[in-house]
């Protein structure tokens, strides 16, 4: 895991990388773990706009996952 360094060195940049291609095929978790390193500036450049949609992109599918049920 580059993010935290486990087993590789240290690596935000790949992180993101990685982040972007598994959020692009919905997965929540790197959605919410790019919108964060977006949101921080890990690995990238602080873009607070980048970090929302990252976030509004990851609810909006938990509530198509939920048949829009408690959104």
């Amino acid at each position: 895991m580059n993010g935290k360094g486990l087993g590789v060195p240290q690596d935000h940049k790949t992180s993101v990388k990685w982040y972007k291609l598994a959020a692009e095929q919905g997965s929540a978790k790197a959605q919410t773990n790019l919108g964060t390193s977006y949101a921080i500036g890990m690995g990238v450049i602080q873009d607070n706009v980048y970090a929302q949609i990252a976030e509004a992109q990851k609810l909006a599918r938990e509530c198509v996952r939920k048949n829009y049920k408690g959104c």
